[in-house]
């Protein structure tokens, strides 16, 4: 690139002036393009997620009205746009491509181009507008469309503001560059005008014995390092030509040097008092600037409080201009309830204090005030200006903050209204907030609880990873999840139907940083939906599986509109044909006046049944039927409801109502056994009742005499113990009718209070040993037993336990009175030890199940029914359980399974 001549012949101080201010304001421009086109694509697209957002909520909210093609509710949905200021236009289109409600901002005109209903999802971009399309889907399937439209000017205002903000920067640091190079620029320049100025010197005065005095690093240095030895090989070849002279003229030569030396000092001196100078000029001309072009006031205070300076932008401000107020006081254009806080401030800076930024209202000469923010630090002592401070008016700032805030607080109010669940999470997947209805879904008093939490913190966490699996889904994909129905647990534990939607949430530089989920509990219309099915559903099947013939007629045109099949069978057409027929078409034209006249007066409600009408069918044969009729309207329409009763089928269904009515008899039998069963079981409770109050009196009665009877037979036993057979024979008879007695004494104890088990470590194979050897056994009945040796120990009361195999072993051994097999056998499952008694004999009846182990039932000739009670409450006492299996004509088996005796315990 060729250089113009100007700049090759300008000075080194020039060219790098130019150059580095060329390159500052280029680099500057870039940076505000740059910046600019940032700012222009962010605001776009902060704009476009926002009015994404509240279409989406619009679209869901949408849904019941596009499903019923409710109009009404439709405006109302779209009406709730009208709080968004940007939002110049809406409207809603169904599934037909027909619209169903529109929205247009007052003040707006309607829009130039138009989506059609049967366009698809998109977005359009102008200058001035932004228009979304989005689909109104309900459980995957397209219900309709929704059309939004938003004004660009919240775009262009933040762009506008962003452009300020850029420019003002900019101007910053173009000024902090042009400072900086104005700076360093002498550190440059001055060696290499020495050095010029030393070299013009020796070239006109021929003096080679001056020296530079640069003795830096850089490129000067060693230039000046170069030309100090260039004047030293001049300075000996001019020595070598005047040695004869050289003593003439020393002291000439001398004196000469010395005044060379002091012109350059004079010089350097008036150098750097001319640099001074410039240095001084160029600070206060950018004071100077900076006073009179700053958009700030600028202000400067006497220590009395006198305004002494202010800048242009102080007119501009408040209207007044500056020279109406210098050397008044500043105290009276301050909103009198701010003046306390500004003369506070003012002595605290006449004092030496810094400060912080505050803010005060000042007036203006229009009348009012503005809000301002004002920073003031002190000049120092000595001096007639005491303090200097900058006044910046923040009146916009303010309302930009109040707008924000607003918005926030709308944004807030909107989430907080809308009758659906909202609420958003971080990448973690832990809440960052949500509204109130949601909060209360999670059974927490408000939403600050939810933050930080996981849905493993929930009363979902049954269904907390399926939850997260979905939201990582719309995260990693970037993709939303819109309208899908999942059901949810509440944190009673019941169980609701939400219908969510889960959008990404992405930072300005478009990173998703979590998820936003949406939900609407659907609860009431999935179970209206699935009653309406099953009602409709219900119709149906009644409609088509009635015997009689169902017909519903219009009440103004007599036309069929619904035909179940019996009548189609009845009639002989299809459904097809009798929707394209009326009344008349069936009924033979010499009974249709009479036909027309029931049909008026049951559409009217005075007569229901109309007897013996004559039907046509399709062949042309005819009979007779009653015709029982309900009127109705549907959408304020009459219908007519028939129902045609073959009079032939009317003997069958007379049998049918007497089959009916000897079921209910049936019914009434099997229900007042039960009763009777019931008040049997009452009467056997109460008599159980009063036998637990006097079963202690008794016991005690009893167990005395018994025990002074055995003693007597023990004693007789060995008085006579040479005695006959016979008398032999009745003291043992004696002595075990008294063990009988001593049992049943025993059982009914035990039957009315069960003691508390003295549990202990015993072995199973030992407790049915010592059963056995107590219990007489019939010849005719053989004992197996298959005990293993391996069995571990169990932890019971050894007594409680013998007792109740002793009850099951005698069970078994009474139920085979013409002999049979007993078969003891037992089994371990780690925690317990099941023992199971079987014998073979006669079993128990289905019906007598039930009672088995109820108080004073018996199975037995011989027993008051308290045996099996005592087994099954015994062993309730001590861990276990009782189980039992029998089928009349192969025995019964009764299973107890008890508890094992723990590691620590079996060692012992």
């Amino acid at each position: 690139m060729r250089l113009p001549a100007a700049f090759k012949d300008a000075s080194i101080r020039g060219k790098l002036m130019f150059t580095a201010f060329v390159a500052t304001v280029a680099a500057t421009l870039f940076a505000m393009l740059a910046l600019t086109a940032q700012q222009w694509f962010q605001q776009r697209n902060a704009l476009e997620r926002n009015v994404y957002a509240q279409a989406s909520i619009v679209a869901a909210n949408s849904t019941a009205a596009l499903a019923f093609n409710d109009r009404e509710a439709a405006e109302q949905t779209l009406d709730a746009l009208a709080v968004i200021d940007n939002i110049e236009f809406a409207e809603l289109f169904g599934k037909d491509g027909q619209d169903l409600a529109a929205y247009v901002r007052p003040g707006s005109a309607m829009p130039p181009h138009r989506h059609h209903g049967a366009e698809g999802m998109g977005n359009i971009y102008t200058m001035t507008h932004f228009e979304i399309v989005l689909p109104v889907v309900l459980k995957q399937e397209r219900l309709g469309s929704l059309h939004v439209r938003s004004s660009m000017a919240p775009v262009y205002e933040a762009l506008a503001w962003s452009l300020l903000m850029i420019v003002v920067a900019s101007t910053g640091a173009l000024l902090v560059a042009v400072t900086l190079v104005l700076r360093l620029l002498p550190a440059i320049t001055d060696p290499l005008q020495y050095l010029v100025g030393l070299m013009s010197t020796v070239s006109r005065e021929k003096n080679y014995g001056l020296r530079a005095e640069l003795t830096g690093k850089d490129e000067v240095g060693t230039l000046a390092q170069g030309f100090n030895d260039m004047l030293v090989q001049i300075q000996i070849q001019d020595d070598e030509l005047a040695q004869q002279r050289q003593q003439l003229e020393e002291k000439v030569v001398q004196r000469t040097a010395e005044l060379r030396q002091t012109n350059s000092l004079l010089e350097q001196e008036l150098v750097q008092r001319r640099q001074a100078e410039e240095r001084i000029s160029e600070s206060e001309a950018r004071y100077r600037g900076i006073f009179e072009y700053a958009d700030d006031i600028i202000y400067l205070l006497t220590p009395e409080g006198n305004i002494h300076s202010l800048n242009p932008a102080f007119e501009h401000l408040t209207g007044w201009p500056a020279e109406e107020w210098l050397g008044k006081p500043f105290m009276p254009i301050v909103h009198p309830d701010d003046q306390p806080r500004a003369a506070e401030i003012f002595r605290n800076t006449l004092a030496g204090q810094s400060t912080p930024v505050f803010e005060l209202r000042l007036a203006r000469k229009s009348g009012g005030y503005f809000d301002s923010e004002l920073s003031i630090v002190p000049v120092g002592p000595g001096s007639k200006i005491a303090a200097i401070g900058i006044a910046r008016d923040v009146t916009e700032r303010k309302r930009a903050e109040e707008e924000i805030r607003r918005q926030q607080e709308l944004t807030s109010l909107i989430i907080e209204t809308i009758p659906m669940r909202v609420f958003w999470k971080d990448r973690d997947l832990r809440y960052l907030g949500c509204n109130t209805l949601f909060a209360h879904d999670a059974g927490m008093a408000d939403p600050d609880t939810m933050i930080g939490k996981t849905d493993f913190d929930m009363g979902w966490q049954d269904r907390a990873e399926l939850y997260r699996a979905d939201d990582r889904r719309v995260m990693d994909t970037n993709n939303p999840t819109l309208s899908y129905d999942e059901p949810q647990t509440t944190p009673d534990g019941g169980r609701i139907w939400l219908r969510t939607s889960k959008v990404p949430l992405r930072n300005e530089a478009h990173e998703t940083i979590g998820v936003m989920g949406v939900y609407e509990d659907i609860t009431e219309s999935k179970l209206a939906a699935q009653a309406l099915e099953e009602s409709e559903l219900r119709f149906r099947t009644i409609l088509e599986s009635a015997v009689d013939g169902i017909l519903v007629a219009d009440g103004h045109t007599h036309q069929f509109v619904i035909a179940n099949q019996a009548v189609c069978a009845m009639l002989g057409y299809t459904q097809e044909e009798l929707y394209r027929l009326s009344m008349e078409d069936i009924h033979p034209a010499e009974a249709l006046p009479n036909v027309r006249q029931q049909f008026e007066r049951q559409l009217k409600g005075e007569i229901r049944v109309a007897l013996n009408l004559p039907v046509q069918r399709k062949d042309g044969s005819v009979f007779f039927a009653d015709v029982s009729a309900s009127p109705m309207t549907l959408s304020g329409h009459p219908f007519l409801a028939g129902i045609f009763h073959d009079v032939t089928e009317r003997r069958q269904a007379e049998e049918k109502v007497r089959r009916l009515n000897e079921e209910l008899e049936e019914k009434v039998q099997e229900r007042t056994r039960q009763l009777l069963a019931a008040q049997e079981d009452l009467v056997r409770k109460e008599k159980l009742a009063v036998l637990g109050q006097v079963a202690g009196s008794v016991g005690h009665e009893l167990r005395n005499p018994l025990g002074v009877m055995n003693n007597a037979v023990y004693f007789l036993q060995t008085v006579l113990s040479e005695a006959d057979a016979t008398t032999q024979e009745y003291l043992v008879l004696i002595k075990t009718e008294i063990a009988t007695a001593e049992r049943i004494v025993s059982d009914l104890l035990d039957s009315v209070r069960t003691k508390p088990p003295q549990a202990g470590t015993v072995w199973l194979a030992e407790l049915i040993g010592q059963t056995l050897r107590k219990l007489p056994v019939p010849d005719g009945v053989t004992v197996e037993q298959a005990i293993p040796a391996t069995l571990p120990p169990l932890r019971v009361d050894p007594q409680q336990v013998q007792q109740v195999l002793r009850n099951l072993i005698s069970n078994g051994i009474d139920a085979m009175a013409e002999g049979g097999t007993l078969t003891i056998t037992a089994a371990a499952d780690g925690m317990s030890v099941a023992v199971s008694v079987r014998d073979t004999g006669s079993g128990i009846a289905p019906e007598q199940m039930a009672r088995l182990f109820q108080p004073l039932y018996t199975t037995k000739a011989r027993g008051i029914g308290l045996g099996l009670v005592v087994v099954k409450n015994l062993t309730e006492a001590n861990g276990g359980r009782i189980e039992v299996q029998s089928e009349p004509g192969r025995g019964t088996v009764f299973t107890v399974t008890l508890p094992c005796a723990g590691p620590a315990e079996e060692a012992t």
